[in-house]
């Protein structure tokens, strides 16, 4: 779901990027040129008193709401999986994306470096299929890839396998306790764009280290173009 004239909102669109440091004394500082805020931990806005959609500006263009760049609201768990496994890490807070494409659109980059999750059903689980923003699954690749059929699988559904995350918002992470699959096309990336767990949260991930920690497995041709 892209805004209908991103140039004409390119302005309003408010990003922060946060480089994540080793000091747990510092939790989300930032670092680097570019840094609006240093981002506050899940929960210090609760602690402050203020409510999730405390401090949202409007674009006046489109109505959507822009998150401040002070607010870090990626699910705890999800952030401490990625301090333990993936230092370094940027933290982008954006825009509301509600899709894939959208969230390349919101961080103007390709679609190809962003990863795009996929649930499926197979070998009588759940697993995550990882292809670009700007190609779909392929199904039949990933059966001839794993020898078991494979089918999608409807968000209300697999919704509680992901919590807290906001649906449509699953970052692949092996956090989740799911097989990861991914289009060996991404590879080719130096890092990954994800969403985190929110609409309003992405993280940028060295793209061999993700898949070392999360143990995403290689699939030629699992995406294909539209």
């Amino acid at each position: 779901m892209v805004a209908a004239s991103e140039g004409a909102t390119h302005a309003w669109v408010l990003t922060r990027v946060a480089l994540v440091r080793a000091s747990p004394a510092e939790p989300g500082a930032g670092a680097g040129a570019g840094r609006v805020a240093p981002a506050l931990p899940p929960g210090r806005l609760a602690e402050r008193g203020l409510s999730a959609a405390a401090g949202k500006a409007q674009n006046p263009l489109t109505g959507e709401r822009i998150p401040r760049a002070e607010e870090a609201m990626i699910p705890s768990s999800i952030e401490a999986h990625l301090r333990r496994n993936h230092l370094g890490f940027e933290h982008h807070v954006h825009a509301t994306a509600m899709s894939a494409q959208a969230l390349a659109a919101r961080e103007h980059v390709s679609g190809h470096r962003v990863a795009k999750p996929v649930v499926v059903r197979m070998a009588g689980g759940l697993a995550l299929a990882v292809v670009a923003a700007s190609d779909r699954l392929n199904l039949a690749a990933l059966e001839e890839a794993t020898g078991h059929s494979a089918e999608l699988v409807g968000e209300k559904e697999f919704a509680p396998c992901f919590e807290p995350c906001e649906r449509g918002a699953e970052p692949p992470l092996a956090i989740f306790g799911l097989p990861i699959f991914m289009d060996a096309k991404l590879e080719r990336e130096r890092t990954l764009l994800m969403p985190a767990g929110t609409h309003e949260d992405a993280v940028v991930l060295d793209t061999q280290r993700w898949m070392v920690c999360e143990k995403a497995q290689p699939v030629s041709n699992l995406g294909m173009a539209w």
